[in-house]
């Protein structure tokens, strides 16, 4: 019986994920004759652009801008009923019913047509399925309202490009694509092992084999091969993902016109670095210890960083700190460049923690007036109007982020630059000022809660959320552990040095909260095997990785992936306690002017 154990789990899973994507089936909207127009009816202001495919009648546009205009869409994918069977599954994989409406959500395409708001369109048309979800996830971020997806049987459902696979699975899948690969793999390896190590491992292939008619079957998706998947998907699978490994997606050209660029600025590095501090930058405290040391483990740009310790007051900084020209070196294309996409979409999925971020200030004021300090794109703002509907919400930050933050309506104003350049025409004018997670990243901590604090009218708030230097996890995962984002943060406060700061700064603590430190050991797991892992071509490295380091690293990562499901699994349990300053990864200050 226990030879069995692996089939039985392959079977249970087949049979959990026919539960989920049925579920998920039934929560998408369908186009049907309820949406039929009357002929008289005019076309709405809608645009809609197809990829490929005969063109939708005019009845059916009409239905569409209909429906939308019923529901008080914004943007809206457009599914094909007879899409393709993993495709559709795979869509499946990232559409939820509860996140389908966000606004903030990452724009999943299924590449073959959108409609949108003409407001919204743009001139220019999408010219390949590819061009079409990068367009997409645009219209969705500029959406005021909603945005949703829409399976329309009129449609057609050409076959997406083979030598486009790996691309399109990276617009759908965002930053978990090579977790979902290897994913893919561990599923194929488990049923070649049940073929030759069970005698009823064909019981395994053939519920994989009828999974897509189970969970098809009577609903609104009717992929056009799925008669054809009850003999041939798993070859189908593994050509599928054979297609996603062996094409590398479209960023690869980009990665090599950086490489020459990086290897010039490479040659300045003896002077990315200030002078080793000898005391304290909070408080003065000679007493300095070694804390960790680390190489950069999330872009794997060359150079060692050290943090210190302050035996007084408890604060982390790193030491020697890194001077304007390394500052510039390491941000490069981290939060820019073929760093931006990435990072969006890590913002972009927070939006239950933005939320919790704008009710902390309930019960304190009602605020008319919020400055968001290092607000990157507007994420934080657009989803706090959820909670301060009528309250005008700023943005502060350098780049181009801030502009089309500002562009795609979350943000009412904009201050392009540093806060000290813009202090003092705006002093005195704010309820709230926030900062998350962005003392971290400043060179002089004091010296930003000095401007804030003057930014601020009399009985102000503001609001500080900060790595947390006192966790537990920190000591125990050490260089592996995220919050150090070596050499990006330089500053560690602790809740004692912290609470130095901001009595210095006429400012007084309301509240402190500590949050959770789930999703620690994955993230730690995660960083650990792309450490290991020696495929990753990125342009500060020497060359392009040749084929035995791409499969030396996928052997890396599918022998890993027991490792992410533990770590997984242990996140599943601390999410279950209560946030403690030794247990927690960061926290959460409301201060308010005296």
């Amino acid at each position: 019986m226990a030879t069995e154990i692996p089939l039985i789990l392959f079977l249970a899973l087949c049979v959990a994920e026919v539960i989920r994507n049925r579920w998920r089936i039934s929560a998408l909207p369908v186009l049907d004759h309820h949406d039929r127009p009357a002929p008289e009816r005019p076309e709405l202001p809608i645009t809609i652009w197809q990829t490929s495919g005969t063109p939708l009648s005019l009845a059916t546009r009409k239905a569409v801008g209909q429906r939308m205009e019923r529901e008080g869409w914004d943007a809206v994918d457009l599914i094909p009923a007879s899409i393709q069977t993993e495709e559709a599954l795979e869509l499946l994989a990232v559409f939820t019913p509860e996140s389908a409406h966000e606004t903030v959500s990452r724009g999943v395409s299924a590449g073959r047509a959108v409609a949108v708001r003409s407001s919204i369109a743009g001139a220019a048309k999408p010219h390949d399925a590819v061009d079409m979800m990068v367009r997409f996830s645009e219209f969705v971020r500029h959406a005021e309202h909603r945005t949703q997806s829409l399976i329309v049987p009129q449609l057609d459902a050409f076959d997406e490009r083979a030598g486009q696979r790996r691309e399109i699975l990276r617009q759908r899948m965002g930053i978990v694509t090579t977790a979902h690969i290897i994913i893919q793999a561990v599923l194929i390896l488990w049923m070649i092992a049940l073929l030759f190590t069970s005698s009823y491992g064909w019981l395994g292939i053939l519920g994989f084999h009828l999974q897509p008619m189970i969970i098809f079957g009577g609903t609104a998706l009717r992929p056009r091969d799925r008669n054809a998947q009850l003999l041939l998907r798993l070859p189908r699978y593994i050509q599928r993902w054979w297609h996603s490994v062996r094409h590398r997606d479209a960023r690869r050209s980009q990665i090599d016109e950086l490489r020459q660029n990086y290897e010039t600025l490479a040659e300045e590095q003896d002077g990315f670095f200030l002078p080793i501090a000898s005391s304290c930058p909070i408080c003065a405290e000679e007493n300095l210890a070694p804390h960790v040391s680390m190489s950069d483990m999330i872009m794997f740009k060359p150079g060692r960083f050290n943090l210190d310790r302050c035996g007084g007051c408890g604060h982390v900084f790193q030491n020697p700190q890194l001077s304007p020209a390394g500052l510039s070196y390491y941000y490069r294309d981290c939060y820019d460049g073929i760093g931006e996409s990435d990072i969006e979409q890590v913002f972009a999925a927070a939006d239950d923690l933005y939320e919790a971020r704008a009710a902390m200030v309930q019960g304190h004021l009602d605020p008319k007036h919020w400055l968001d300090v290092g607000t990157g794109h507007g994420h934080f703002c657009q989803s706090a109007r959820k909670v301060w509907p009528h309250t005008r919400f700023e943005g502060l930050d350098m780049g181009s982020g801030i502009e089309r933050g500002k562009a795609r309506g979350w943000l009412d104003a904009t201050h392009n630059g540093m806060l000290h350049e813009h202090a003092e025409a705006l002093a005195d004018r704010f309820d709230v000022v926030s900062m998350f997670h962005y003392l971290e990243h400043t060179p002089n901590p004091q010296e930003q809660i000095n401007l804030a604090a003057g930014l601020l009218r009399p009985g102000g708030m503001l609001m500080i959320e900060v790595p947390n230097p006192d966790s537990v996890w920190g000591k125990l995962l050490g260089r592996f552990w995220l919050p150090w984002f070596q050499p990006q943060h330089l500053h560690f406060l602790s809740v004692d040095a912290l609470g130095r700061t901001l009595e210095r700064a006429g400012m007084r603590i309301s509240r402190v909260d500590y949050l959770t430190a789930a999703g620690d050991m994955f993230c730690t797991a995660f960083m650990l095997i792309r450490y290991l892992a020696p495929g990753k071509d990125l342009p500060w490295r020497d060359g392009r990785p040749g084929s035995l380091r791409r499969i030396l690293s996928a052997l890396v990562w599918v022998v890993g992936s027991p490792l992410l499901l533990t770590a997984a699994g242990v996140d599943a349990l601390v999410a279950q306690t209560k946030p403690a300053r030794h247990h927690s990864n960061a926290y959460r200050v409301l201060a308010q002017r005296t």
